[in-house]
């Protein structure tokens, strides 16, 4: 359900990963709760992780606005 249920209002962004440490200094600073939830990589797949690290076997989606 997290992946493909909807109603999720979270803001997500990218930034390199040079960035990392100023990126969590600034968000303690701030107060902001933050979390890296992914990576981009040169790869056209997407590779979901469980919390163990091993590949999920996703087939889920989301729903689809236009059919």
């Amino acid at each position: 359900m997290i992946l493909a249920g909807g109603d999720d209002y979270e803001l997500c962004f990218t930034a390199s990963s040079s960035n990392h440490s100023k990126i969590i200094k600034l968000a303690d600073s701030l107060g902001i709760p933050m979390s890296c939830i992914g990576q981009i990589t040169k790869s056209n797949n997407l590779v979901i992780l469980g919390l163990d690290g091993e590949v999920l076997d996703f087939k889920e989606t989301g729903f689809d606005h236009f059919s």
